[in-house]
């Protein structure tokens, strides 16, 4: 479908890029304002770009969104190609884009969960932040999780962004959400939702949580639900940072709405109970002085669980042949240039967080990517020539050629999604099946 155009007319280099998140966009924009002359093509195993801004970031954060304009406008680019609806490792292998391309740029970020590795982690009702995430963002590839919110308990494990956003997504009324971009079958999950009491439980004390000042100050205007913290003693409040918000809620159970939202720290989950589901989580628990857990002093306690969502952590997109180290956190590279074990691997780039894991915000992918390509650039004129014509690989007539999805196709999609949310006034109604993107997509 996303036929060889005018995209690189009169220029010398070609680059492929997999993974058209932040990351991606941002290599391709560098690549495209550089004066060497590089068609840069961007491919996604989705038909739908933008990766974790439309499948990561919290519907009710649609701010954090805009950023698709800065995307667009790259994609408007000369130069530039998406081929969405292409898996690298499926329908076309990296040797096979290191063939056609002077260089290939990995950027498919860490979408998979960090492991929970203790007994009882695989009973059902246990489920990965990345995953429960993809799953009330319309990921076509987390549509089917179905979690089971008729209980009165949830657990999150995690003091991070992503657990935030987990939390405020379970505590949150329906209605709440009902005209953001939510999906639709998880806004009619939550919508009839038993929870009412989510224990937030962190390893680390309150001065060592890694959410932002801001995520967490939302869990003050919640409606219906009351915020409470146990962040021990402190000789003196703190006046500062995430530790003083912590500080600012109530201890106890004070007034209580229709929801309980209770942030407990130095839990170390060590086993989850249950038999055939998850009935609770046992934790090593730490004492907390001034904000930092106390070592060697930990106590056994049982925590009763319906649920329990592990934001722990994300580990690397997994492409085959790739060499991937600190647990499969991310690629073994030098700033953005990948190597095995035998040193670089000739173009062959990461950018994002398979370069350097999960960490830092959207626009910290910028200066990444910035960091990969301009090392690219310095390579490029030393690198081999392809041995074959990219033309070859994704022209009409190619398997690539008549599966991908263009910009322009997407496009379609998008106007789709609008129109659908009009009708339940929702900024837009995700299309979580594949084969009903590829429909609403187009010739």
């Amino acid at each position: 479908m996303s036929a060889v155009g005018a995209h690189d007319a009169d220029r010398r280099y070609h680059v492929a890029i997999v993974g058209a998140g932040p990351a991606g966009f941002y290599a391709a924009e560098a690549l495209l304002q550089a004066s060497e002359g590089v068609a840069v093509d961007l491919y996604d195993r989705l038909p739908t770009p933008y990766g974790l801004v439309r499948y990561g970031v919290a519907p009710d954060h649609p701010k954090l969104k805009q950023v698709i304009t800065v995307f667009r406008a790259i994609a408007a680019m000369a130069g530039f190609r998406f081929l969405g609806n292409v898996t690298v490792g499926r329908d076309v292998s990296v040797e096979d884009l290191r063939r056609h391309y002077h260089a290939v740029i990995i950027a498919c970020g860490a979408e998979r969960d960090r492991v929970l590795d203790i007994p009882g982690a695989d009973l059902k009702g246990v489920h990965g932040g990345m995953a429960f995430v993809g799953w009330y963002n319309g990921h076509p590839y987390r549509r089917s999780l179905a979690p089971d919110l008729s209980g009165k308990t949830a657990v999150v494990l995690g003091l991070g962004n992503v657990a935030l956003d987990v939390v405020r997504i379970l505590a949150k009324p329906s209605d709440a959400l009902a005209r953001t971009d939510i999906a639709a079958h998880a806004l009619e999950t939550l919508a009839a939702s038993g929870i009412e009491r989510i224990v937030v439980a962190g390893r680390s004390g309150p001065a060592q949580a890694r959410c932002t000042e801001k995520e967490l100050r939302e869990f003050g205007t919640i409606p219906g639900c009351v915020t409470t913290a146990e962040p021990g003693h402190f000789a003196a409040s703190p006046e500062r940072g995430v530790a003083a918000i912590f500080s600012g809620f109530p201890a106890a159970d004070a007034a209580m709405g229709s929801r309980h939202c209770h942030f407990a720290f130095g839990l170390q989950p060590i086993a989850i109970l249950g038999n055939d589901r998850v009935s609770g989580v046992r934790f090593a628990r730490s004492p907390i002085s001034e904000g930092l857990p106390l070592l060697g002093a930990e106590v056994e306690v049982d925590v009763e669980a319906d649920i329990v969502i592990a934001c722990i952590g994300s580990r690397a997109t997994l492409l085959p042949g790739l060499p991937y180290v600190g647990g499969e956190s991310f690629v073994r590279n030098e700033a953005g240039r990948i190597c095995d074990a035998q040193g670089w691997v000739p173009a062959l780039y990461a950018a994002g967080w398979i370069k350097r894991g999960a960490s830092g915000t959207i626009g910290t992918n910028r200066a990444d990517a910035v960091e990969t390509v301009g090392h690219l650039l310095a390579d490029l004129p030393s690198l081999p020539e392809p041995t074959s014509s990219v033309h070859l690989l994704t022209g009409a007539g190619t398997s690539i050629g008549r599966s991908s999805i263009s910009f322009a196709q997407w496009e379609n999609i998008d106007r789709a999604e609008i129109l659908g949310g009009a009708n339940h006034a929702k900024p837009r109604e995700k299309i979580t099946d594949i084969a009903a993107m590829i429909l609403n997509a187009g010739e």
